[in-house]
């Protein structure tokens, strides 16, 4: 209701005159569906090299973390 701009004074003029275009014109008209695209949340799974190339990249991070704090 927000995105449209309604307000709650213009709930009660606004399903009477969905309510006349029904009277007007009770024919159902089926729209056309729209194309839905999946999508996909899931990552891929990870071979063992890149699991391992990853754990490396982890451990040297936290290894060069670990110094800084020691310098400082």
């Amino acid at each position: 209701y927000i995105k449209n701009n309604v307000t709650p004074d213009m709930m009660e003029e606004m399903y009477k005159k969905a309510h006349a275009a029904i009277r007007e014109n009770p024919v159902y008209e089926k729209k056309p569906k729209k194309e839905v695209k999946k999508k996909r949340w899931n990552r891929p799974k990870m071979s063992l090299a890149q699991k391992k190339d990853r754990v490396a990249q982890k451990k040297a991070s936290f290894l060069r973390a670990q110094e800084r704090a020691a310098e400082s």
